[in-house]
């Protein structure tokens, strides 16, 4: 890891005084783990793997999203916007379904909690909700 020594035997110290344990014999020859540094460094090695693994499992997620996304907008937008692009979508995240929701532009419908995006003409009576403009479209301050 290329730090000098001193760093490493002084966090090494302050490891042994945090977790209540000597994980190292030093001697002048050099140091040597002891059995309990030993079950502990057999230990870290799992978690960083299961870490990894961890990592790994995310990295693919993002990779190829899968599972159900639920829009809700107005019929004009779907008709107009979305329907154009859907098959391209869907071909480039096939492990993806889609459920569109058509409303009025008219009606003044608020975002339900199981809608994921919701596309709205006006800004929501809820300020607690993320709100961000369309690309394209004049940003209106909410």
């Amino acid at each position: 890891m290329r730090l000098p020594t001193s760093t490493v035997s002084r966090a090494l110290t302050r490891l042994e005084k945090h977790l209540g344990v000597l994980l190292v014999q030093r001697s002048p020859r050099g140091l040597v783990l002891t059995d309990s540094g030993k079950d502990y460094l057999q230990s870290c090695r799992r978690a960083l793997q299961n870490l990894r693994h961890g990592r790994d499992l995310l990295e693919d997620r993002r990779s190829r999203p899968s599972g159900l996304i639920k829009v809700a907008c107005p019929v004009t937008m779907a008709r107009d916007t979305l329907a154009p692009l859907l098959n391209e979508f869907l071909e480039r995240y096939p492990d993806l379904r889609l459920e569109i929701e058509p409303y009025a532009a008219s009606w003044d419908q608020e975002p339900r909690d199981d809608v994921d995006v919701f596309f709205k003409l006006r800004a929501p009576k809820d300020s607690l909700r993320r709100v961000r403009p369309y690309p394209g479209r004049r940003s209106t301050r909410v």
